[in-house]
């Protein structure tokens, strides 16, 4: 896995209030070869418990493959 901290901008979604603040970026490669829905399943969990415990309003998960992007997903807590 690789881990990437940088600032992350972006726009409330009920307000028109822009978000600047401390961001990261998880990045996992699946070297096991699971199945897809397996992964996906692992990742969406993670990608909850994320949310929960660094009280996020979402977390983007994108899987790739061959590194094209196959799904992109918001996940809350």
């Amino acid at each position: 896995s690789t881990f990437v901290a940088q600032r992350g901008i972006y726009k409330h979604s009920d307000r028109d209030l822009v978000v600047d603040e401390p961001g990261a970026q998880i990045i996992l490669i699946d070297s096991h070869g699971a199945k897809l829905p397996e992964w996906r399943r692992e990742m969406l969990e993670l990608a909850e418990i994320i949310a929960t415990k660094l009280q996020q309003e979402s977390v983007v998960v994108e899987i790739q493959k061959n590194g094209r992007s196959v799904e992109t997903i918001g996940v809350g807590p």
